[in-house]
């Protein structure tokens, strides 16, 4: 979700540079190549979707 939303924001707003954070990956370890992952996967489904926005 932490992908997702600012992306549907972009729809709604005129937003012309979204950036991420990688959340979790510091302190809590989570592993940075499955968070990358996680975000393409995420960016890619939104392009697909509304590729307008993207």
């Amino acid at each position: 979700m932490l992908y997702f939303f600012p992306l549907i924001s972009n729809e709604m707003e005129d937003i012309k540079i979204i950036t991420f954070c990688a959340i979790s990956t510091g302190v809590f370890g989570f592993p940075k190549q499955e968070t990358a992952h996680i975000a393409v996967k995420t960016i890619k489904s939104m392009a697909a979707k509304s590729p307008k926005y993207i």
